[in-house]
């Protein structure tokens, strides 16, 4: 993925094939996760980012895991970008850096 609005697209697609899938038009799964029609179709087409407890609250109304919604990893973080964790204990650049594919030991 190269870069947040291919990951944002990619999230999209996933949330509306499920929620098709659930047979959930996009005002119920709004009203269910307190958004509006507009902010889901916003979210479908990449064009609004999903804040995490969000992505929860959409996976439990479709009934799917929360993973089968996200893209896959296809890159590893960059030196510039782990960075920017520096000011962050060890525990959350772990978690960070795992949830991104930076292979251990790559700061």
């Amino acid at each position: 993925m190269s870069s947040d609005t291919d990951f944002y697209k990619e999230l999209g697609i996933k949330i509306s094939e499920a929620r098709k899938k659930a047979k959930i038009t996009q005002e119920r799964l709004g009203k269910a996760v307190g958004l509006s029609r507009t902010s889901i179709t916003n979210i479908e087409k990449g064009r609004q980012p999903v804040l995490i407890h969000l992505l929860l609250k959409v996976a439990g109304v479709l009934n799917v895991d929360h993973a089968t919604l996200l893209p896959p990893a296809q890159q590893s973080a960059s030196k510039d970008s782990l960075k920017s964790l520096k000011g962050y204990n060890k525990n959350v650049q772990k978690w960070v850096t795992d949830i991104i594919g930076q292979p251990k030991g790559g700061s």
